[in-house]
């Protein structure tokens, strides 16, 4: 059942089901003011699961579980979960567990059998209310972006954590400034911090080795259009992997296209041409890519392009991306990645390729709701040829797509520096646009301003000038 927009879901974590039933009697009352959803969890382990599924905005937690206390879930979930609202609702009245459960970010403290219906009310009223912000901090699981926290947020890793950005399947990325910097006087960072929740021990394992690898490929990489690596880690309370990365203000790749852009041929290859030149470093470091997408490749305010996210990268040697599981995105993987043959480079050099299409016309060359099918077009190379899709794009720039996305391996462009030479010698034979002239108007006539040049006179009436 799909609930109101305006719910708030709280979460009952406590072991003892006669305790559940008081409380969820208890917000009875405080549901005749704020709208409210209840769920329960017996212990901290189903409680992390429950996070992971479930949109939540504030848990009630009991301090004494099995397996694991109140006050480790939640030093935990605060790390994970900085924007969620914890009340903890216990029978322990030591002053000591109280100070510790409000230092390590509870919104409140309550004593079993001392709580009123009056007293609850007021304190999910401030956790959860309209009040906050007009709104109510959620806390959300794997899919879906929580709102902005409106209360210090946490230190992770030396870094203090500021708003958040962007949530992911399995990370969170934060704006974070250095914990030492509290005159905020120094730059923003990006921080990546992934979510550790509803995994068995060997799965921890596999996916912090598998977020360090990123770390590790990228602070190998030094190019203008790398991502920069400031900082990398793990985080000692629950060994939860983070990232710290320059923060660019700019908008993916994937939104210029959708958002339909009007770029020129010209200024399409000027996108593709560095970052054709950054993976050609990225491979000579022994490093496969394997999630190139537009998704992944930032385009900053100053039109400067960024390669991004190694969350997959193959690493020499490593085993951790082999086996049964497809990792990528679909529509952008090479052949053989479907086939669990050998990937390297080339491999890159398709998925460049799929998104070399997709920017240059508009649509992706490979695509079908059904996955089965979307692989055996991919397979068989079965896509309208890029000449077919536009008669006027340049013919070297249609034989350089159709080399990139040929199924055989062998008979691909071999390289990334390959690429990068062909479009680098399109866009030296291709002149570049000129400005579109400025008009000065004297009564009812329209001039040219004084510094205007012959060529600007061939764009007449303030349009824009032809691009190639």
């Amino acid at each position: 059942m799909v609930q109101p927009q305006d719910n708030r879901t709280v979460l009952i974590v406590d072991d003892d089901p006669s305790a559940r039933a008081g409380l969820k009697r208890l917000l009875y009352v405080v549901r005749q003011e704020l709208p409210l959803r209840v769920i329960e969890a017996d212990d901290a382990k189903s409680a992390m699961v429950t996070l992971a599924r479930e949109s939540v905005d504030c848990v009630l937690l009991d301090q004494h579980m099995p397996g694991k206390t109140g006050l480790e879930w939640l030093r935990e979930v605060t790390i994970i979960f900085p924007s969620l609202a914890v009340v903890m609702v216990t029978g322990d009245q030591s002053a000591e567990t109280a100070v510790a459960a409000l230092r390590a970010g509870a919104s409140d403290y309550l004593v079993k059998g001392s709580v009123t219906p009056e007293r609850l009310v007021e304190v999910m009223r401030a956790a959860v209310g309209p009040d906050r912000s007009g709104r109510a901090t959620r806390c959300r699981g794997a899919v879906g972006r929580s709102a902005e926290s409106v209360r210090p947020m946490g230190v992770v890793g030396g870094y203090r954590l500021i708003r958040e950005l962007g949530e992911g399947g399995q990370s969170t990325v934060y704006a974070a400034r250095p914990a030492h910097d509290r005159e905020e006087t120094g730059a923003e960072y990006a921080l990546k911090l992934f979510r550790m929740v509803g995994l068995s021990a060997e799965d921890r394992r596999v996916q912090t080795q598998r977020f360090l690898n990123e770390a590790k490929s990228v602070a190998r990489i030094h190019h203008p259009n790398v991502i920069r690596l400031v900082d990398f880690g793990v985080t000692p309370e629950v060994g939860a992997p983070y990232l710290v990365q320059e923060l660019i203000t700019g908008k993916s790749l994937a939104d210029w296209i959708a958002d339909g852009n009007h770029w020129g041929y010209r200024r399409k290859a000027s996108i593709l041409c560095p970052l054709a030149d950054a993976l050609q470093v990225v491979h000579e470091a022994g490093i496969v890519h394997r999630d190139i997408k537009p998704e992944n490749i930032l385009i900053a305010e100053d039109l400067t392009v960024k390669l991004m996210d190694f969350g997959i990268a193959q690493m020499p040697h490593s085993r951790l991306t082999s086996g049964a599981h497809l990792l990528g995105s679909p529509a952008y993987m090479a052949p053989e990645s479907w086939q669990s043959t050998k990937i390297d480079a080339r491999s890159d050099v398709f998925s460049l390729g799929v998104v070399a299409y997709e920017l240059l016309l508009g649509v992706r060359p490979f695509d079908d709701e059904s996955l089965p099918k979307l692989a055996m077009k991919i397979i068989n190379a079965e896509f309208v040829p890029p000449g077919q899709r536009d008669a006027r794009l340049p013919r070297v720039l249609v034989e350089l797509v159709e080399s990139m996305l040929a199924a055989d391996p062998a008979g691909r462009c071999p390289s990334m520096a390959a690429v990068a030479g062909i479009l680098r010698e399109f866009l030296d034979a291709t002149p570049a646009p000129m400005p579109p002239p400025r008009i000065v108007r004297l009564g009812k006539e329209h001039l040219l301003s004084a510094g205007d040049t012959a060529g600007e006179r061939l764009c007449p009436s303030g349009g824009n000038a032809p691009e190639a």
